[in-house]
């Protein structure tokens, strides 16, 4: 996937998402808006690059557990107790999970008045080249 950063006591931090390569950006949009979808686009921490890892690998992830515990995360964002509102997403954070909420929503036939025109297209090679940021050139630094 990339490089990690690493903090004071060498401890892996992130991956910048300019520095991934190509298929990992890829992979790393999907986990960000489809399956942990509050978390920001310029860098992978930790977490998320475990989760790309194991999905590259092939390895075996129960999708439905992390994303039942994300939703649990977001309905707990606007909870009025401190003690139970959730520490991970903040209230106004972008809707989490919008491409399932509104699918469950056309599967029970709920009318949802058209409002936009945006269509999601295919993503092909074109569309790679087009959204894909290439590495930017940096000298090499060990971890401290």
């Amino acid at each position: 996937g990339g490089n990690f950063e690493y903090s004071a006591t060498n401890a892996p931090l992130r991956v910048l998402r300019d520095e991934m390569h190509a298929f990992t950006q890829l992979l790393f949009l999907l986990v960000c808006y489809n399956i942990q979808p509050n978390t920001h686009t310029s860098d992978g921490p930790t977490n998320v690059m475990g989760l790309i890892y194991y999905i590259q690998g092939g390895l075996k992830v129960h999708l439905a557990g992390i994303i039942s515990r994300w939703m649990k995360e977001i309905t707990l964002s606007g909870h009025p107790d401190k003690a139970i509102r959730s520490s991970k997403v903040k209230a106004q954070s972008p809707l989490g999970f919008p491409c399932l909420i509104m699918g469950l929503c056309m599967a029970n036939r709920i009318n949802i008045p058209q409002i936009g025109s945006e269509e999601i297209g295919v993503i092909n090679d074109d569309y790679v080249d087009r959204h894909y940021k290439p590495k930017k050139k940096r000298s090499e630094q060990p971890p401290p």
